[in-house]
């Protein structure tokens, strides 16, 4: 090469070094640091390791415990979970507001975690018998997911409780989830989503919101129209959420005329980023709707009960949501490095008001969903334990033995309507609005019952 050409290369890369300097020195002096504890530090370190420590440090800096680093292999397990199949425990963690320790917003349904008798509202304390009070939202979701087959203890503080419970080891599984499921099973197993025969009321809990989800409540729906539904209760109690889209804004779709706000989203300085409307397609519009919610109703759960109040589609029953109104955006990084799960906006409800808690958030502020007027039903911790350890109990598979009888069925009435405040309003407010008395005997699963709805606690 002759010389002017090598002095003219050379001058090249020099300008283009100082300008990179310029622009982004600490990438520089991030990979000189990196070289640094490679080459001099006493013990042999890993590239990689040293690399996801400092991303990971570097979210952990935002102070927001729903922006994280993802590893490979947790990216793995990610992508299973949204799509309804996934191996672990089967537990929707978030955090206790003034601890900021994991707490369990719900076990799934049928999972490892809910047959173990791990409730909504348990504090993690331990995994492993590790503290989690030193650790961060990341790091302990993390100890707690692993390959099926394995095992995790967990340690976890129960309000009520005087003392800490350490469950058994719990063995993670493969889980194939059903997000929609009824009150009861039918002889083959299925969920009858009927509940009430006179009058016609379904009732539908949605669990989680994955990729399955609206074709499942669609199904469902479907069902319960051609039995003649008069109305149906909704019931999106200790639903952690799940995906935006399609679950949340399809399930609003099914219920909304076509157009009808769903969801807008707010970024930085709040500027206006996108807004979601109600599509086309099939819809339920005939019939009156309650949605149920609880303190542990977030995330899109939050949405739909929001979309559908707002738009007046809807009477709101429980209490008031979670507060997790934030949009993670899954970046996947170059060179296979995992995912980076980032906050970049908030949700907005239709009519503009703000779902998203944040962490020094008073009761007085605006944030999450707040029950109708005259929906209110509030529930006490031990309230709220004895109800969830009941629903576990009614959904817990059993041997067949023969078809119930009348009395079971009336039993079986005077038992929800004891254990479940909130349904027990629901079911009020949808007979009110089909004219049915309230003092005329309904029927349960199709059987007469003679128990008033005023009755039970």
């Amino acid at each position: 090469m002759p010389r002017r050409n090598y002095l003219l290369v050379l001058g090249t890369a020099a300008i283009a070094l100082l300008c990179y300097r310029a622009a982004d020195p600490l990438a520089l002096s991030f990979s000189e640091v990196a070289n640094l504890v490679e080459r001099q530090y006493v013990d042999p370190v890993d590239r990689q390791t040293l690399w996801s420590a400092a991303v990971r440090g570097m979210i952990g800096e935002l102070g927001d415990p729903y922006s994280e680093y993802i590893d490979p292999e947790e990216a793995s397990e990610l992508e299973k979970i949204l799509t309804q199949e996934f191996g672990g425990i089967g537990i929707q963690v978030g955090l206790e507001p003034q601890t900021k320790r994991p707490q369990v917003i719900s076990p799934i349904v049928g999972s490892p975690a809910y047959k173990a008798g791990i409730l909504a509202g348990d504090i993690i304390a331990k995994i492993n018998g590790q503290p989690t009070r030193d650790m961060n939202y990341a790091e302990s979701t993390a100890r707690i997911r692993g390959n099926p087959g394995e095992t995790v203890q967990l340690t976890i503080e129960r309000p009520g409780n005087p003392t800490p419970i350490d469950f058994p080891p719990i063995r993670r599984e493969i889980i194939n989830v059903d997000s929609v499921l009824g009150d009861t099973r039918n002889a083959d197993d299925h969920w009858n989503f009927l509940f009430l025969n006179q009058p016609k009321i379904g009732y539908v809990r949605i669990t989680n919101f994955g990729e399955h989800t609206v074709d499942e409540l669609r199904r469902a729906l479907a069902e319960l129209q051609s039995q003649g539904m008069q109305g149906l209760v909704l019931d999106l109690r200790d639903n952690p959420g799940g995906l935006l889209r399609p679950a949340a804004t399809g399930v609003c779709g099914l219920f909304l005329p076509n157009g009808k706000p769903i969801v807008s989203t707010r970024g930085r300085n709040g500027q206006s980023q996108e807004k979601y409307v109600a599509g086309g397609g099939e819809k339920f519009l005939d019939f009156p709707l309650v949605v149920l919610i609880n303190r542990y109703s977030a995330s899109a759960s939050e949405i739909v009960a929001a979309c559908l109040q707002d738009n007046h589609r809807a009477t709101i029953i429980g209490e008031r949501s979670y507060g997790k109104g934030t949009v993670q955006n899954i970046i996947s990084l170059e060179g296979q490095q995992g995912l980076l799960k980032l906050t970049t906006a908030e949700y907005r409800r239709p009519n503009e008001h703000n779902i998203n808690r944040r962490i020094n958030a008073k009761d007085t502020d605006e944030w999450g969903v707040t029950p109708s007027e005259g929906g209110a039903v509030n529930m006490s911790k031990d309230e709220q334990q004895n109800w969830a350890k009941w629903r576990r109990e009614r959904d817990t598979l059993r041997p067949h033995q023969g078809k119930p009888s009348a009395e079971s069925f009336t039993n079986d009435f005077k038992d929800w309507s004891e254990h479940d405040p909130p349904l027990r309003r629901a079911i009020e407010n949808l007979r009110s609005q089909v004219n049915v008395p309230s003092d005329t005997g309904g029927k349960s699963q199709g059987v007469d019952s003679t128990q008033n709805l005023d009755g039970g606690k």
